[in-house]
């Protein structure tokens, strides 16, 4: 492991500074860099837009005070099988007028990271004049949307900006050294956001040699070029899925929503579980026991 972009959480995450546009990766609870989240939150980073649409990694930023703008495709928390919670600290930022919203729509989302990773500054949505996400302006006022003349059929088109993303985050199964990233099951905004951010940071369940990767280069999603660190990160993912290695701890999952109901208990959440550990493994020390383990242990055929 002498590639310099192999690196530890903690210089990887500096790269996220104040201010800047950041996409945390997640497809609802699959492969969700909650390391990357706690890390986050104890470097103590605020005032950062995110986007897409998100879960808990986004959830628990926003009520650790690191998020003050989101461009939203959709924010929940659903939590099959125990049932649906709210995403109670982005409404108590929202009423308390700290978190600033943007509404689009999961495809628009999608659509203007693909942009941004072709390196353009707007794209075309047709039909997005149709729906209330067109008439109803957040924090981008008049710049959310913008209609212009087709040149081809002098129809009136509807066209959003693409991002300017700083970071993206993700987490995958496997990457080798030189930051090529495998990833299987749900991708999300995964490959476009790495495309389109100026850093790109690859957290994974397990470092692989450059020859396991140029064996499997079907199975890479994310070449190498587009990666600037690497950290090898065991259960990064937890309490969400990643395929092949682990499934869900709805049970966890369920118990921190359960505690983000109250700013209390929320904040006694970040205090024990999050400040409280020096670092990832400290965190997975406390929580996951060895049964545990055992419980969401993927099937080596089911993949979950």
């Amino acid at each position: 492991m002498n590639s310099k972009k192999v690196t530890d959480l903690k210089s990887a995450i500096s790269e996220v500074k104040d201010g800047m546009t950041v996409f945390v990766d997640g497809f609802g609870y699959n492969r969700t860099p909650m390391a990357c989240v706690h890390e986050i939150i104890k470097q103590q980073v605020q005032g950062l837009c995110t986007l897409g649409s998100i879960e808990i990694q986004a959830d628990m930023l926003i009520g650790a005070d690191c998020v003050s703008m989101l461009d939203n495709g959709w924010t929940g928390a659903e939590g099959w099988p125990h049932g649906s919670f709210s995403s109670y600290p982005m409404r108590r930022k929202i009423e308390e007028g700290k978190l600033k919203v943007e509404y689009y729509s999961n495809l628009a989302i999608a659509w203007r990271l693909i942009g941004a990773a072709y390196g353009w500054s707007f794209v075309p949505f047709p039909g997005f004049q149709s729906s209330d996400h067109f008439r109803l302006r957040g924090y981008h006022g008049e710049n959310k949307v913008k209609m212009i003349k087709c040149p081809f059929t002098g129809e009136d088109v509807p066209v959003l900006p693409t991002f300017s993303l700083d970071v993206a985050i993700i987490h995958a199964q496997k990457a080798d050294v030189d930051g090529n990233a495998m990833i299987t099951g749900p991708l999300g905004y995964a490959r476009s956001s790495a495309f389109a951010a100026k850093t790109t940071i690859i957290t994974c369940e397990e470092i692989v040699p450059v020859e396991y990767t140029r064996q499997h280069m079907h199975e890479v999603v994310i070449p190498g070029a587009f990666v600037k660190h690497v950290v090898e990160v065991p259960f990064g993912a937890y309490p969400t899925a990643c395929q092949g290695y682990y499934d869900y701890d709805w049970d966890w999952i369920k118990y921190y929503f359960e505690q983000s109901k109250e700013e209390t208990t929320f904040r006694a959440y970040l205090d024990e579980y999050v400040f409280g550990c020096n670092t990832w493994e400290d965190f997975l020390n406390k929580v996951l026991t060895q049964e545990k383990r055992n419980e969401i242990k993927a099937s080596s055929v089911l993949l979950y």
